[in-house]
């Protein structure tokens, strides 16, 4: 069975409170539209629905008839409700295993639903450690970094002294997940028993894990590893041992993970998807994709956004560009578009991303495979955003420059920074124009050149 994308929703039941009394955790669920099914020999369709968590409604949308789903609001409030974005995150996870499992011939819904069931832990009781005590159970690791995290989150709410950074206690949610994920697959820790081999397993584990998780930060991995050993070492004794833990399990200089985040594509590897074409549609699509994100530095969500809109022509000037807007951090541009990025937009009308991350992902791996380029690493948007930034640079385009076409991370982001001003993003297109457009002269062979 071929299935476009299976399409997500988040959404509070309605309730007979009035918005403003609407203060105390109400349940979330989810709808997964689930691909059609013959029955009686017509076309049906069958959502699968359930409840996820409980969240306030005020850290989960924005305020219409209902409260509405709102990426940006439970961005905002991510310490608030993180039982929701664990839980999201799950849901989010399953569905991308789904896709690289079945590829696009998905089994029936109810297989699916039982599918999808597994994979999130839906049905199952919280994991127990096999003929364990309670004392014991109360000192599996899953449990004692749970309760450190949800200990930082009470502590940051009240504003207190010692309040963790933000960055620290997302570390410690990431932390949570990952030990989770090993707690299911290989069973409890028990920090009665744990050992260094038991320690260095363990982390072994997780970082082959990490490793088909998009651009993971390797560094990332570390930075948990020494928390978690800090936070151990610093256990009241009592019955536990005294832990003495490895602390240099990984070689960084070795480890792929490291170089993946360092991986951006060559002005050659360009030149070879522009020339390259696909009979399939779906690598088509992904060839495409991946030269328009690289030659304008933009993530998917933002090419999607802009999808079947039209580029528009600055006659002054003499260059087409394109109005990208970031969901995440709201922020918006206007860039201009080289020739190859103008040539993939016929009737200058921008190409319609329509696929999910997960299904464009799947086409992005068969397309960079088939070609030959970066065997073996992941290619994602992240990817192509170095590769614009990257590429621009040894042509003497400043971070300055590159930041009036791009957009922040996070407002420290120390690569693309700059505050948007919509009144002003046409001078900002212009600035980034006028930077670029004499690289031509002097390297006729770049791909980095505007049309006539």
């Amino acid at each position: 069975m071929r299935i476009k994308q299976l399409k997500v929703e988040y959404y509070l039941p309605p309730s007979k409170l009035e918005l403003k009394y609407r203060s105390t955790p109400e349940s979330v669920y989810v709808k997964i539209h689930l691909p059609p099914y013959i029955e009686d020999g017509k076309k049906k369709y069958r959502p699968y629905r359930f409840s996820i968590c409980k969240v306030i409604p005020q850290y989960f949308g924005k305020v219409e008839e209902n409260y509405k789903y709102d990426i940006i609001t439970v961005h905002n409030n991510r310490l608030n409700n993180s039982p929701f974005r664990d839980a999201s995150g799950k849901i989010n996870d399953a569905l991308d295993e789904i896709s690289k499992q079945y590829g696009y011939n998905l089994p029936n819904n109810d297989i699916l639903i039982n599918e999808i069931n597994r994979l999130i832990g839906r049905g199952q009781q919280e994991v127990e450690v096999p003929n364990a005590t309670e004392e014991v159970k109360s000192i599996c690791l899953i449990t004692a970094v749970n309760e450190r995290y949800h200990k930082m989150v009470t502590i940051s709410k009240q504003n207190r002294l010692d309040s963790c950074s933000e960055h620290t206690i997302h570390s410690y949610r990431s932390m949570v997940l990952n030990i989770q994920k090993y707690h299911d697959d290989n069973g409890a820790v028990n920090l009665l028993k744990l050992t260094n081999d038991q320690w260095d397993a363990m982390w072994e584990v997780i970082l082959t894990y990490k490793k088909g998780v998009g651009n993971y930060k390797f560094t990332t991995l570390r930075l948990q590893q020494k928390q978690l050993r800090a936070m151990l070492k610093k256990r009241p004794n009592g019955d536990l041992p005294l832990l003495n833990l490895n602390d240099d399990l990984f070689n960084m200089d070795k480890d792929p993970i490291n170089e993946h985040t360092q991986i951006f594509f060559t002005e050659n590897e360009l030149k070879v998807l522009i020339k390259a074409s696909f009979d399939h549609p779906d690598m088509e699509y992904a060839r495409k994709y991946l030269i328009i994100a690289s030659l304008t530095g933009q993530r998917y969500q933002s090419m999607k956004n802009m999808s079947n809109c039209k580029i528009v022509w600055n006659a002054q000037y003499g260059f087409f560009y394109a109005h990208f807007e970031h969901i995440k951090t709201g922020t918006h541009c206007y860039c201009p578009l080289f020739d190859d990025v103008v040539k993939l937009c016929p009737d200058n009308v921008f190409l319609n991303f329509d696929k999910t991350n997960q299904n464009s992902q799947y086409w992005i791996d068969k397309v960079v495979v088939e070609l030959g380029l970066k065997k073996g690493i992941n290619i994602s948007s992240h990817t192509c955003k170095k590769t614009f930034v990257s590429l621009l640079k040894p042509y003497r385009i400043t971070n300055e420059t590159l930041s009036l076409v791009t957009h922040p991370d996070v407002e420290y982001s120390e690569s693309c920074v700059g505050d948007y001003d919509k009144s002003d993003l046409i001078y900002k297109s212009e600035t980034f124009y006028e930077a670029t457009k004499g690289i031509v002269d002097k390297y006729p062979d770049t791909v980095f050149r505007y049309g006539k």
